[in-house]
């Protein structure tokens, strides 16, 4: 759009009236353009204002407007080492070092130090054990006693091609967005995540790709694709599969 300035008089092409009507309030010709100019540039005064830490008693001093001053809105401690620290009672200091007199007196070292409770030998086994399994499979790998499948596109396209019954799978861009494994029959699109995320962003990703005749398929949690989700999926003539149908979880 064009339009005439009415204090320059010359012709301000511009989209958005926004631009126009920022360019007549800053236009050198405007009658009223230096008072402005220093109202603009006028900065808010500021007062010095000195604190006592309330960590390390120190002294310290900030520069602040009146506004903050009067809102409370400045720094209660010197600096951020003292800022994260905790102010320890007497009477929390006094717990801490009962508790760890008695963690002495029953296991014979203190407790210092330590994540958590000391594992028993049972669970030192069974950790070991999940942490052999998480590199010999590569897959799957135990916390606490529960499975968890790990993404590696390196290490799933054996499994996918063999379910699948195809080969030369591999990650590919398809017009705006990269999808996991494609090849001349097939676009896969696999997610891991145990919420709704990775299903709603796969969708979007097929959306792009409306008019592709490979056979689009998404392997995802099936819990994870809602009820509203799910029309829309099947309505791309995208199949879907269930992450539990190619691998097996650890028991």
């Amino acid at each position: 759009m064009k339009q005439k300035c009415r204090f320059c008089e010359k012709e301000i092409e511009y989209e958005h009236w926004r631009s126009f009507a920022g360019h007549t309030r800053s236009c050198k010709a405007h009658p009223r353009y230096e008072e402005l100019k220093i109202k603009r540039c006028k900065k808010k005064k500021r007062y010095k204002l000195i604190l006592k830490c309330r960590k390390c008693d120190k002294y310290f001093e900030q520069i602040l407007t009146k506004a903050r001053i009067k809102r409370k809105k400045y720094n209660i401690c010197c600096s951020r080492k003292c800022a994260n620290s905790h102010i320890r009672t007497e009477e929390s200091k006094r717990k801490t070092s009962e508790s760890v007199k008695t963690y002495i007196k029953k296991y014979g070292q203190s407790n210092q130090g330590l994540v958590g409770h000391k594992h028993t030998e049972e669970t030192k086994k069974k950790l070991s054990e999940a942490a052999k399994l998480s590199y010999k499979k590569g897959l799957i790998f135990k916390i606490c006693g529960n499975a968890y499948p790990r993404k590696s596109e390196k290490l799933w396209r054996p499994r996918i091609e063999k379910y699948f019954n195809t080969t030369g799978l591999i990650p590919q861009k398809i017009d705006k967005h990269w999808f996991d494994f494609v090849n001349d029959d097939y676009v896969i699109e696999f997610t891991l995540t145990k919420d709704s995320v990775g299903v709603r962003n796969a969708l979007k990703r097929f959306k792009t790709i409306p008019n592709e005749k490979r056979i689009k398929i998404l392997v995802c949690y099936l819990k994870c694709v809602g009820k509203k989700t799910k029309p829309k999926i099947l309505s791309l003539n995208v199949k879907i599969v269930d992450t539990k149908d190619i691998y097996t979880p650890v028991v």
